[in-house]
């Protein structure tokens, strides 16, 4: 039962006791503000926990979930970090352009025209193709991973997240589209 939680810190709010709170604590603890959408669910997936967790309960298919609202100009950086609780297969975190909502969320992000990810095993697909960028080690159980999305620059950054809340590696991809959604 792969989960993953989504939290986004107050404006500015880059503090380690924040970050500290969201890798360890409960969705009430850490105050999420924002949640995985509800009004359209990826194949087998399940949005739980007030809209604060998302998991997926299949090994085969793919089944792809959006946060609830899209990430512009206002504010220019986001900061959303995601725990994943579990993780069975395959798996990818990454952004979607607005494109991405009408198509059909039981496809595979990395295949997207629409998408930038980064699949569990670190790889870096850019708009359906593969890059020569990673994250290396990847992504598993356990793992706290901080999306950051420069609007100014168009670049996600995904990094993973040590026991003390600071970055122990991170991999930047530029290109973005002008508006877009953490998807998982």
């Amino acid at each position: 039962q792969p989960a993953a939680r989504a939290y986004k810190p107050e404006h500015g709010a880059r503090s380690k006791r924040t970050q500290r709170q969201m890798m360890t604590g409960a969705a009430e603890e850490a105050q999420p503000g924002v949640l995985w959408r509800a009004d359209k669910v990826g194949a087998q997936v399940s949005v739980e926990g007030g809209h604060a967790t998302v998991a997926r309960k299949s090994r085969s298919g793919w089944g792809t979930q959006l946060v609830d609202h899209w990430l512009g100009i206002d504010p220019l950086v986001n900061r959303i970090v995601v725990r994943i609780d579990e993780l069975e297969g395959e798996m990818n975190l990454g952004v979607v352009g607005r494109n991405y909502n009408p198509s059909d969320w039981a496809a595979p992000l990395c295949t997207s025209s629409h998408a930038v990810v980064v699949d569990a095993e670190g790889k870096v697909t850019y708009k359906g193709e593969g890059t020569s960028y990673r994250l290396r080690g990847g992504m598993g159980a356990g793992d706290v991973i901080a999306l950051s999305v420069d609007m100014k620059a168009r670049t996600l950054t995904v990094e993973q997240l040590g026991a003390d809340g600071l970055p122990t590696r991170s991999v930047a991809v530029d290109g973005l589209p002008p508006e877009v959604a953490v998807v998982v």
